[in-house]
């Protein structure tokens, strides 16, 4: 038997999502490859290491849309191995592939490799999607957790950090605290030393144990399941679910075996093990909330009951689930005492009530930018989430606009980061001059800012996009003329059979590509629906060169590999790309009609801006004073011409990758 071996693929650096590479004795399975819009990163990684014709399963945690849109893309590559998949969500799986998939209930949720190596697999379903699994090998303990266990983007850090960021990606995600539970009681078993989640950082040995724990402890409720049938009279409520969920409340605060002697030798028969539930009761709805509460007032008083008041009062309020008679009477006479404490008394409330309007506004705080007080992305999405099933009229349409002043960079490096602040103020004081009161504004994670236009005809939206871009470039109040890069997207162009999830990601997501190209194209770019390119393009190379022929050539070549390559045929015209565009990689000749390229990198070395821009010399005439001459430049690479088009290309990949480390 071999050492089964783990490549992390990354496939989205934003929220750290990645595909996983495992590799045996020549054996290779992917698991997870991405949306469509991942493949030229998944191919680009991939390729480093194996074909992709090399590879011989696919393992398919989702069926999500983005998991399983880059298939084809793989088929068409040459892949021609095993997919596997879970049954429940083969029926939609065909619906977008027309190639055969194993289930993991078909072979019995084990997969075995010719080395002996045996992989399993463990449905945890409604995490998010009813056909997740995670997949495990046991002969290194490693666990590949799929969405359980991922994290919110966040830098590494201790065990409380990484907690904290786990439990809010499972709040924004995932359906509730039960569903996490019952994953983690199927895992409970294994012997574990790493995790490997779809978004964030792996888990390494020592932190598995405590992060569950805290995971296990951490309780929120997402989905309607306390509803268990609705008509168009009445509703039933999942009252034991319910009830459960105060359980979990008390049990962060008190013993379990205290929480059980309350409700012993009662209708209500609880078990401790692994968290405090309610296992059995003859109680029936309404009569069982009334009971539960009543027996905790006899037992523990208003204490217990004080306690739980604000989860009750959120069921009260979020599924209109009437108040437990207890609170009714008993809070009534609390509230009429109120009215007879002394001054001591009134002053302590009044503190109280100081003390929670600071911590409200903390909350406030957090949610907000620091720089420019705008709500965040994070709540944006919780927006739309309430937002994109709701009906538009015929001719209106629910767009996002994403913005971004042009070299901001520059700005930060020349004035300072403080001026760089302003800036973005500034651009947020522009757009308030200009957009209606419904027009809803957000900081982007990152230097850019997103406009919700959420009933609006699209003519309406493209038009204030442009004027805009116009008020920006007309402004006084920036520290100097500025400009600012727009992309758009509308809703209609999501793909309206995902989940609502799916939906705001994919919504958000398309507007910040389309900005990246718009900031590629040049300064005051605007991306929409009509002008996008659904490739997607890793960057501008500018190649300096006057042979008409090399230029059509190096276009064509660059184009195959996902860049866009720009012409320059004088340092003069170069300069000028240079200082409107960002550039990956710069290609020159040294002997131009004018300067030469030499003498190009020379005046970039001397611009702190452009000085690290990598820089490769092609040329017919590589001599050893050429040579000495580019080592005392920091030229990066010496071709001589013809130059063999891979290895050009790889040369490009490498010095872009390495530029961004």
């Amino acid at each position: 038997m071999g050492t089964l071996s783990v490549q992390p693929l990354l496939l989205e650096t934003e929220v750290n999502r990645h595909a996983y590479l495992l590799s045996e004795q020549e054996t290779y399975i992917l698991i997870d490859p991405g949306a469509k819009h991942h493949y030229a990163k998944l191919s680009k990684a991939l390729t480093k290491h194996i074909s992709i014709a090399q590879l011989d399963v696919i393992i398919l945690q989702s069926n999500d849309l983005l998991n399983i849109s880059s298939l084809s893309l793989l088929i068409e590559a040459g892949f021609s191995g095993t997919i596997i998949a879970k049954e429940s969500g083969l029926a939609y799986l065909e619906t977008v592939l027309d190639y055969p998939v194993k289930t993991i209930e078909t072979i019995d949720y084990s997969y075995a490799l010719t080395s002996g190596t045996t992989i399993q697999f463990i449905p945890t379903p409604f995490l998010p999607f009813p056909e997740t699994f995670t997949t495990y090998i046991p002969s290194t303990r490693t666990l590949f957790t799929n969405h359980l266990m991922s994290q919110q983007p966040h830098e590494p850090g201790d065990l409380k950090s990484l907690s904290d960021h786990v439990h809010r990606f499972h709040e924004s995600v995932l359906p509730s605290s039960d569903f996490v539970r019952q994953a983690l009681k199927k895992l409970h078993s294994l012997k574990l030393n790493k995790l490997y989640p779809r978004l964030g950082y792996p888990i390494l040995k020592d932190m598995i144990k405590p992060l569950i724990e805290s995971v296990k402890r951490y309780d929120f409720y997402n989905t309607q399941q306390v509803i268990l049938r609705k008509n168009d009279k009445n509703l039933k409520y999942n009252y034991p679910s319910i009830c459960n969920h105060m359980l979990k409340r008390l049990e962060s605060y008190f013993d379990r075996q205290e929480i059980i002697e309350v409700f012993k030798d009662s209708p209500i028969i609880l078990e401790k093990a692994p968290y405090v539930e309610i296992v059995q009761t003859s109680l029936k709805d309404y009569k069982l909330w009334n009971t539960f509460f009543d027996l905790i007032y006899q037992k523990k008083g208003m204490t217990w009951l004080n306690l739980l008041a604000p989860l009750v009062k959120k069921y009260n309020r979020l599924y209109n689930i009437n108040m437990p008679n207890i609170y009714k009477s008993k809070l009534t006479n609390q509230a009429q005492k109120l009215f007879k404490l002394d001054k001591e008394k009134t002053d302590l409330q009044a503190e109280i009530a100081t003390l929670y309007e600071t911590m409200a506004a903390s909350a406030d705080q957090l949610l907000r930018c620091p720089i420019t007080k705008l709500y965040k992305e994070s709540v944006l999405k919780q927006q739309l989430i309430g937002d994109v099933d709701t009906p538009l009229n015929q001719s209106d349409v629910r767009a996002l606009i994403f913005v971004q002043i042009d070299k901001l960079n520059l700005i930060n490096k020349k004035y300072g980061v403080k001026t760089g602040n302003e800036t973005l103020r500034n651009l947020v004081y522009v757009i308030d001059q200009i957009k209606h009161d419904l027009t809803l504004v957000f900081k982007q994670d990152g230097p850019g800012l997103i406009i919700y236009k959420h009933t609006m005809p699209y003519d309406y939206v493209k038009a204030f996009a442009l004027k805009l871009r116009n008020a920006v470039k007309d402004a006084t109040v920036f520290v100097e003329p500025v400009s600012v890069s727009l992309s758009i997207v509308t809703q209609t162009e999501i793909d309206q059979d995902l989940s609502k999830q799916d939906k705001v990601n994919t919504f958000i997501e398309t507007g910040a590509m389309r900005l990246e190209q718009a900031k590629m194209k040049g300064l005051a770019q605007l991306i929409d629906k009509d002008n996008a390119q659904d490739d997607h393009i890793e960057g501008n190379v500018l190649l300096i060169d006057e042979d008409e022929t090399n230029q059509n050539l190096m276009k064509m070549m660059f184009r195959r590999a996902n860049y866009e390559c720009l012409i320059a045929k004088d340092i003069y015209d170069a300069y000028d790309i240079i200082t409107n565009h960002p550039i990956e990689v710069i290609i020159s000749e040294i002997n131009l009609s004018k300067l030469d390229g030499l003498q190009l990198k020379q005046r970039l070395n001397d611009n702190p801006q452009f000085k690290d821009i990598p820089f490769i010399i092609a040329s017919h005439h590589k001599t050893l004073d050429v040579i000495k001459r580019c080592n005392e430049l920091d030229v990066d690479v010496v071709l001589k011409k013809p130059v063999v088009p891979e290895e050009l290309i790889g040369f490009v990949n490498r010095l872009s990758e390495r530029r961004l480390m």
